[in-house]
């Protein structure tokens, strides 16, 4: 720990963080920085004074040097470690925010609704890609992400296959990540470790005992919630495909929908096979998707 508390506190310079080399270790024996932070339960999200320069967020400061560090203080994650579960607002607010951290926008609800009621084995078949995806990511977000859609399956029937086979794919998250041997060469890193999956197992335990119970939430999901969630990378532009495939599902209620021309049709209303042709540009979309 002697070479992050003498490293980690110093401004970030041009080069790319390298143990005990980049940034340079202060010179001067620095305080147990962190060490302290854990044995006060103080706030690593919070200011600092270090070493060397003026008070510091600690957070930000480390995330700098080290991207991705930032989401290891499970902010994304806390809702769910609470003595009750999130309400479905704040979990969709979560779904939200933790989708955007992995690069991930998830599909259009009415147009994965159509493509879910005409290739339902195609859908199942990419939900079931992509919740593997999540669970070998090792970024806490794809842990808060898998929660989510836990309390969402838990909502609707916590005794599914749907609902067994997310919180399977939590349990080997936490296998694969918090696990991992390297937790296990630091008295801090033993004790995150158990940390995270007690906390993990009893914010499970809690859903399945109370998110079946909760009145029904704003996120569109929670309204259409007999289909899975697919995602695509955030990057890629499937707005036409989306809403193309969307007017499939909600052709009875196409008066309230903005016509447009897409290159899926060649009318402000497409028929079921340039909705059909658009969900498979959506489904061609989502198989790119690859989740660090």
């Amino acid at each position: 720990m002697s070479d992050l508390n003498r490293q980690l506190v110093r401004e970030p310079g041009g080069r790319k963080f390298s143990l005990g080399v980049a940034p340079r270790p202060v010179a001067t024996t620095a305080n147990d920085v962190f060490g302290r932070i854990l044995a006060l339960g103080t706030d690593p999200d919070g200011n600092y004074s270090g070493p060397v320069g003026k008070k510091y967020n600690l957070a930000e400061r480390v995330e700098r040097h080290l991207p991705g560090s930032i989401g290891w203080l499970l902010g994304s994650v806390s809702p769910y470690l609470q003595a009750s579960p999130p309400t479905l607002e704040q979990a969709a607010q979560i779904f939200e925010s933790s989708s955007r951290a992995l690069g991930l926008q998830a599909v259009d609800p009415f147009a994965l609704a159509f493509g879910y009621s005409n290739f339902p084995e195609l859908v199942e078949s990419c939900a079931g890609r992509q919740i593997q995806e999540l669970e070998r990511s090792t970024s806490p977000h794809a842990l808060s992400l898998l929660l989510v859609l836990y309390h969402e399956a838990c909502w609707v029937d916590r005794d599914s296959p749907k609902s067994t086979r997310i919180r399977e794919a939590v349990d080997r998250w936490l296998t694969e990540v918090v696990k991992h041997p390297l937790f296990q060469t630091h008295p801090i890193g033993i004790e995150v470790q158990q940390d995270i999956l007690l906390g993990t197992h009893n914010a499970c335990a809690r859903i399945y005992r109370e998110g079946h119970r909760m009145p029904r939430g704003p996120r569109p999901l929670w309204l259409i919630h007999s289909q899975p969630t697919i995602f695509y990378p955030a990057l890629i532009d499937i707005r036409d495909a989306e809403f193309c495939s969307s007017l499939g599902y909600a052709t009875p209620l196409s008066q309230f929908i903005e016509p447009r021309i897409t290159p899926y049709s060649a009318s402000p209303l497409p028929s079921k096979e340039g909705s059909s042709l658009a969900f498979h540009d959506v489904l061609e979309a989502a198989t790119q998707l690859k989740i660090v």
